[in-house]
């Protein structure tokens, strides 16, 4: 009898740590209170299943941040904030993200925190206002390509490279390959075309004259050259921006939900189940040989 009591307690705890997001969500459905929600956007923008090169967590995945916004969108949210602190990462999950942001029919807004570089930039460019921090650091709108290459130590240790490719470039970013002036200038048009998108996408979004955006020259900015150079809209407290998301909505009271990617069951299933560089780019782009990964191409 006691094996059996305990068995259905045990069976009634899992039954309901599995429902209890969903009872939760429905609980907020019904006596909803926000209207507002807050997407966070925290660490490098990847693939949908790659890793973070930093470890962790530390990644945001394209994927999952789309379906975020197409369910804030379904929930009749006034508008939607994207959280951003990112150095960036893949140039087109980076793009999958703004051009969601741009595509959805309320209003949207960036709030950066530390960092909106790169592909975090870019992001933010889908969106319909940028609030920048006072400290933010926000831009590196350019592009840089690294091939480390090896072929020097390779000789000095009596390594050599045998070449079986078809086309004369396909092996350019290999570590042991020298490059010639002409592979150089093969990957400098790749590079130099990259560039011309990312500045004509920012010059686009923020109606600015691609000169201008030039002259950042892929620099990181504090927020007041940021704003000075009219990569964000004002420049201010957390405080500040809440009060001009109000005066855009016409709202008398902000009520903001935050969306951050992780499940939590009332704070504890993350508990129970658990044990529980950077690349800037478009922004700034890495193409590293690894031995297990040819070639990573990032933002």
């Amino acid at each position: 009898m006691v094996t059996l009591t305990t068995g259905l307690l045990s069976s009634a705890a899992i039954i309901y740590f599995l429902a209890a997001d969903k009872i939760k969500e429905t609980v907020i459905e019904v006596f909803k209170s926000h209207n507002v929600a807050e997407i966070e956007l925290r660490g490098q923008i990847t693939e949908d299943q790659e890793p973070s090169p930093l470890g962790g967590d530390g990644a945001v995945r394209a994927n999952q941040v789309v379906k975020r916004i197409e369910k804030c969108e379904n929930k009749d949210f006034e508008a939607i904030i994207v959280n951003i602190d990112s150095p960036g990462g893949a140039p087109v999950p980076s793009d999958d993200i703004r051009q969601k942001l741009e595509d959805v029919d309320i209003p949207t807004y960036t709030y950066t925190r530390s960092l909106c570089a790169s592909g975090g930039y870019m992001i933010a460019c889908g969106t319909d206002w940028i609030h920048s921090r006072q400290d933010s650091l926000v831009g590196s709108i350019g592009v840089i390509a690294n091939q480390y290459k090896f072929h020097d130590i390779a000789d000095d240790v009596g390594i050599t490279l045998e070449r079986f490719v078809g086309g004369r470039h396909k092996d350019t970013h290999r570590p042991l390959k020298e490059l010639s002036e002409e592979e150089r200038g093969a990957w400098q048009e790749v590079i130099d075309r990259s560039y011309d998108n990312f500045v004509e996408l920012v010059a686009e979004s923020r109606d600015l004259n691609e000169s201008k955006v030039r002259e950042t020259d892929a620099e990181v900015l504090h927020a007041s050259q940021a704003l000075e150079h009219g990569l964000v809209d004002e420049v201010g407290s957390r405080e500040d921006f809440k009060n001009r998301v109000k005066y855009h909505l016409e709202l008398d009271d902000l009520k903001i939900r935050r969306y951050d990617g992780s499940k939590k069951v009332f704070g504890t299933v993350d508990t129970l189940v658990s044990s529980a560089a950077y690349s800037f780019g478009r922004g700034l782009t890495s193409i590293v040989s690894k031995p297990q990964k040819k070639l990573q191409y990032k933002l």
